[in-house]
């Protein structure tokens, strides 16, 4: 009988083997399929990552280059600025010029009337 005993406890143990076996394969099965998941939205998530990536860098070198075109533009303004000052200076001149030139013939009209 405690043969029989030790053979039902042999049979049992094993059972529970192959079926804790059983469970474990399943168990790893459910695990690959997971870590397969997490690798896809893994690569997933490092495409979208780059592609950003991509796009700040772009926006980044589209800024570097406006702001360096900006600057240069408010070079060219301040260049024009002075520019228009002098020459704003010289038509002054010139015009107090003509109109110097205009009173001495004026005059010189007034003088030859009255000659």
């Amino acid at each position: 009988m405690k043969q029989q005993v030790k053979s039902q406890d042999e049979l049992m143990k094993n059972q529970m083997e192959r079926a804790l076996a059983r469970d474990k394969g399943v168990e790893i099965t459910e695990l690959r399929a997971k870590h397969a998941t997490t690798n896809d939205l893994n690569d997933e998530m490092l495409r979208k990552l780059q592609d950003e990536k991509a796009k700040y860098d772009k926006l980044k070198y589209e800024h570097t280059d406006l702001t360096e075109k900006l600057k240069e533009m408010k070079e060219k303004i301040k260049e024009d600025e002075t520019y228009n000052k002098e020459t704003e200076t010289q038509m002054k001149a010139l015009q107090a010029t003509v109109d110097k030139h205009d009173i001495n013939i004026t005059k010189n009209s007034e003088i030859l009337e009255v000659e």
